[in-house]
């Protein structure tokens, strides 16, 4: 039988019983609060029965019948009876493992969907009007109602998240079964992963309208979904970090894939920080520590070594590259006078300081370690950048000494100004990679005001030396083009010597 077909029960009764009723209560004395009670306990007994069809809506006008039944008397002293408060009790608990065994149906709660969230607030509906009835307020019977109801809720949206998030990391391991790109699978696996994770942080984003749909049944569904995912994540993320150390300590010697491994084990540990950070503000503070990535940063030490190494080869390499492109040295614009190739390697050193702070490394000896490397790695492009334009000079002849004349043309300019405008960013590198920040963290973690001030003056050293370096290869560099310029200069001299020796002769002879 359909539940078209089944007998309907809506609360209502027919004129003649409502009249036999009047009459019965009236005889009997029994209040219109009891007699609402009664007509509730049976609707909700009967909700609960598969042979009849109760209206959804007559368990909220019963409800409200309640409610009026409570102003009216509320002068009055209402309380329940022991076998009262006993049908209720039963009726109630029934009623709502009732209900809540057909919200199990509803569509999934996770991710997160307004309508997902209005079938199942539309569900619950009767069992918040039940919580919410004043005849709770002296009875411990609400509060076991709401952690019931908080209860199967919260079972409900794990499990939507556990569901979801194992059939996206199935489809992750199936993508890379697939792939034929790469002869080792943690590569992929892990840049799937971080790709996975941004979008899990898009997610876990709380959204003020859904939110405020679950706390009118006292469920924080962002904080619920947060420690779930972190979870389930957590684990994976893990693995194939351990996984990733591997890879690394197996090809240390091959430069191309401890690149192409640093960016993407880079990639996810970017990914790990920002879903760590949204996930962290859905929960309060006394329960951070519940997040099974809250000592991310940690998994990571070994690959921050190869992710500094690889900002040294990246940064060599796209010096060669724009060295390359810009061999005329032509001028960025009229306005200035340096070129694409000094532009292109401040932008590489740029790239550099930016990935670094985006990590966020927060160990005062990491941060010590990281800003040397990033210092030595930048102070050495600018070193090697002079060398090479000394380099590219000398291969268009400018130091051979065969060459009969010598001029100083724009060329020459731009070529020498590049090296100045580089050397120039090295004033800024303290700045940028926070000597002043490091140097107090290290005061802090050791208590000795010594190891940072000696740190930040270690930090510095490496800068002036660079610097100072760079300028004792500019003046090599100007002493060797005064040199090539020296025949034509003396050339020039006795020129204007004899000149202005024959204009004396002849103003004696008159």
């Amino acid at each position: 039988m359909n539940d078209e077909e089944l007998p309907v029960i809506d609360g209502s009764l027919t004129r003649e019983s409502h009249l036999i009723l009047q009459q019965f209560t009236s005889h009997n004395q029994i209040s219109s609060f009891t007699l609402a009670i009664i007509k509730f306990i049976l609707l909700l007994e009967n909700s609960c029965k598969e042979d009849v069809r109760v209206v959804p809506t007559s368990v909220r006008s019963s409800i409200e019948g309640i409610e009026s039944a409570l102003y009216q008397d509320e002068l009055q002293s209402l309380t329940l009876t022991d076998s009262e408060i006993s049908l209720l009790e039963s009726a109630a608990f029934q009623f709502i493992n009732h209900t809540m065994a057909g919200v199990v149906s509803l569509r999934s709660l996770f991710p997160p969907l307004d309508k997902s969230a209005e079938d199942l607030l539309h569900a619950l509906l009767p069992i918040t009007k039940l919580v919410q009835l004043n005849l709770w307020e002296d009875s411990a019977m609400k509060s076991e109602i709401q952690n019931l109801l908080k209860s199967e809720i919260f079972k409900k949206i794990k499990r939507a998240v556990d569901v979801w998030t194992e059939d996206r990391l199935a489809m992750l391991d199936e993508h890379v079964a697939y792939s034929q790109c790469q002869t080792d699978p943690v590569l992929p696996q892990t840049s799937s992963l971080a790709d996975l994770l941004q979008e899990v942080c898009v997610i876990c984003t709380p959204k003020p309208a859904y939110q405020e749909m679950f706390h009118k049944v006292n469920v924080n569904y962002y904080k619920t979904i947060c420690l779930r995912v972190d979870h389930m994540l957590a684990h994976k993320v893990k693995e194939l970090v351990h996984e990733m150390n591997y890879y690394q300590k197996r090809y240390q010697s091959y430069q191309v894939n401890i690149r192409d491994s640093s960016r993407i084990s880079l990639k996810l540990f970017l990914a790990i920080k920002n879903i760590y950070s949204v996930l962290k503000k859905s929960i309060p503070d006394r329960e951070v520590f519940k997040l099974r990535m809250v000592h991310f940063d940690q998994w990571f030490e070994e690959s921050l070594i190869f992710w500094l190494e690889t900002f040294k080869s990246e940064c060599n390499m796209r010096m060669e590259k724009a060295l390359e492109i810009d061999k005329d040295f032509v001028p960025v614009t009229s306005q200035v006078k340096h070129s694409n190739s000094s532009v292109d390697v401040l932008s590489s050193f740029a790239k550099i300081t930016t990935e670094w702070r985006d990590i966020g490394v927060q160990d005062a000896d990491h941060l010590l370690i990281g800003a040397i490397k990033i210092s030595n790695v930048i102070c050495d492009g600018t070193r090697l950048y002079a060398d090479k334009i000394a380099s590219i000079l000398e291969c268009n002849g400018y130091y051979d000494g065969n060459s009969t004349e010598f001029d100083i043309n724009q060329q020459v300019c731009i070529t020498v100004n590049n090296i100045e405008y580089i050397r120039r960013y090295l004033s800024q590198l303290a700045e940028m990679l926070n000597y002043e920040d490091i140097s107090r963290s290290l005061t802090l973690k050791y208590d000795d005001d010594a190891v940072g001030r000696q740190s930040f003056q270690m930090l510095n050293r490496l800068i002036s030396t660079a610097s100072e370096d760079i300028v004792l290869k500019e003046r090599n560099l100007l002493q060797k083009i005064v040199d090539q310029m020296e025949p034509n200069l003396n050339k020039h001299i006795k020129i204007f010597s004899s000149a202005a020796s024959l204009a004396t002769t002849c103003d004696q002879e008159f």
